[in-house]
């Protein structure tokens, strides 16, 4: 099973997190999950990570050259720190953050300056979590983090609700994400660095999981039934969003439920889109499958 994916940014490699049931998983012990990246041209899965604690989410966190990858692990206790490693899968994990509060690595933006996380104050408590809060970590061009780069990991939107899957747009001014602030999940975006400068509200009915289109003309989606959105913006002189409408029906692992994963990533050209899908239930660890829609605007006219 699947638990995420995340294109490189010149579209030759995914990656993804990989849970790998053990023989004795009926015995009642928990599957492993590692970091896998896939090479298109050649048709095989890497192996990334692998330490026997929870590896997971590499959302959109590829290096922009596409050297390295950052990723969430459990391998320091009981929350999940944040670590990079060289998508070549030379050398060691690099710790990059490492606090009490549990963390899922968001994104990192186009210029390589920022790293967005989301993170849970204390950590899971039992069944239930404190509210998640957005924040964002200055890294260095080589991807040095903390005092090296000049800063320390700083807040950037924390409420008494949930934000997270927070994407940077194309130009890093911008920050899509989701938020129950309204009583269900809806996609918003502010600002960055400030959050305070302004909100807008971009899905209608609920959504999770934003994407950015590479251009930044449009933003993606997945509605509370599961449809793949986009809403036309525009970013300058001010931003401004357009209408959201219907692109397909997908079978998205999990449904519009989960507000942790990036089940799906957006294609360069905004046309192609890489879907980790369900195929059937078949049991503790669902099946899933590498899902790639391509010619999707012609759904449109059915």
């Amino acid at each position: 099973m699947y638990n995420g994916v995340a294109l490189s940014r010149d579209g030759t490699r995914v990656a993804a997190g990989r849970v790998a049931p053990r023989p004795v998983r009926e015995q009642g012990l928990r599957p492993s999950a590692d970091i896998w990246v896939h090479e298109f041209a050649r048709d095989i899965w890497t192996r990334l990570t692998f330490d026997p604690a929870i590896d997971w989410l590499p959302a959109t966190t590829w290096a922009p050259d596409g050297s390295r990858i950052i990723f969430s692990s459990k391998r320091d206790g009981g929350v999940h720190n944040l670590y990079q490693k060289l998508a070549s899968g030379a050398g060691n994990e690099e710790l990059l953050v490492k606090s009490s509060e549990d963390k899922s690595v968001q994104d990192w933006s186009r210029d390589g300056r920022f790293l967005l996380y989301s993170a849970v104050i204390g950590g899971r408590t039992g069944r239930f979590t404190t509210s998640y809060d957005l924040w964002f970590l200055p890294l260095t061009p080589s991807g040095t983090a903390g005092a090296a780069a000049g800063g320390k990991p700083e807040i950037y939107l924390k409420t008494e609700f949930n934000e997270n899957q927070g994407q940077f747009s194309p130009d890093g001014n911008f920050i899509a994400y989701c938020s129950n602030a309204s009583g269900r999940d809806e996609i918003y975006v502010r600002p960055f660095p400030k959050a305070t400068d302004g909100q807008w509200t971009i899905s209608k009915g609920g959504g999770l999981a934003p994407r950015w289109s590479r251009n930044g003309k449009e933003l993606f989606y997945i509605s509370a039934d599961s449809k793949m959105m986009a809403v036309d913006v525009t970013i300058n002189p001010v931003f401004k969003p357009g209408i959201a409408k219907t692109l397909f029906q997908t079978s998205i692992h999990g449904g519009a439920t989960s507000r942790q994963l990036f089940g799906y990533d957006v294609a360069a050209d905004g046309k192609r889109f890489l879907i980790n899908s369900s195929m059937a239930d078949t049991g503790p660890v669902a099946a899933t499958t590498i899902t790639v829609v391509t010619n999707w605007t012609a759904l449109l006219k059915k």
